[in-house]
């Protein structure tokens, strides 16, 4: 059994860096905020928190020698809440491309019903930790950044990228850990088919990061979300 174990990790290893092309699929999950978990009556909290189970992606990353694109997977659940769409208006995940070769990203985000082009350098600050873990058959190495945020990479996948804009580790990204939610990997396909799968954004308003946080931190200030508790519990 432990030869087997050994043999499939060197086959792992082989495919990932004789890899050309990936297609790395993600699962992300929302936590339950603070707010919902501090609620005193369990049946409002137990039904917010499977309100935010409903609202879990499938998120992919087509990645082909240095250019990538990351989005959302086309969901088969066309019914949604009021309050499912609410929450998604500000935070719909958008389109990611990114060139190592420009050292450069193109993103298409939304506030609400306004659509956003941002174009900007890649740029990464990890501090990298001793501690691993196990994602799938994949052994990973923990990084963290000053926004708390935590990754963990593959060093056996040479791929320097990951889900959203993250990157710049020595290794794909498999796990992201954010405030408010968490990107895993689910499957890693190596040289498939992914023509025409990597393309840049192109429809939006062109503005910088800057301003698009701006807009956003108002835009949530208006409606009262916030990033610890990005929903609003209304007790009736």
């Amino acid at each position: 059994m432990k030869k087997l174990f050994l043999l499939m990790s060197l086959l792992i290893s082989i495919s990932a860096v004789n890899a050309q092309n990936m297609k790395i699929v993600y699962q992300e999950r929302l936590k339950t905020p603070g707010n919902v978990k501090e609620l005193s009556d369990p049946a409002i909290a137990a039904a917010v928190a499977a309100q935010l189970n409903r609202m879990n992606k499938t998120m992919v990353l087509y990645y082909e020698k240095g250019e990538s694109f990351f989005g959302q997977l086309p969901s088969d659940n066309k019914e949604q809440s009021d309050f499912q769409n609410n929450v998604q208006l500000i935070q719909a995940n958008g389109s990611y491309y990114k060139s190592h070769k420009k050292n450069e990203s193109v993103s298409q985000e939304y506030i609400m019903d306004k659509t956003f082009l941002i174009t900007e350098s890649l740029n990464s600050e990890w501090k990298l930790l001793s501690e691993e873990k196990k994602i799938g058959n994949y052994s990973c190495k923990k990084a963290v950044n000053d926004k708390n945020i935590t990754a963990w990479y593959c060093p056996d996948i040479p791929v320097n990228d990951g889900p959203y804009l993250y990157q710049g580790l020595p290794g794909l990204i498999l796990e992201i850990e954010m405030p408010t939610k968490i990107i895993t990997m689910h499957s890693i396909d190596f040289n498939t088919d992914i023509k025409d799968k990597i393309k840049i954004p192109a429809s939006g308003k062109k503005i910088s990061r800057e301003e698009f946080n701006k807009l956003l931190a108002k835009k949530k200030e208006e409606l009262g979300v916030n990033g610890k508790n990005p929903v609003t519990v209304i007790k009736m």
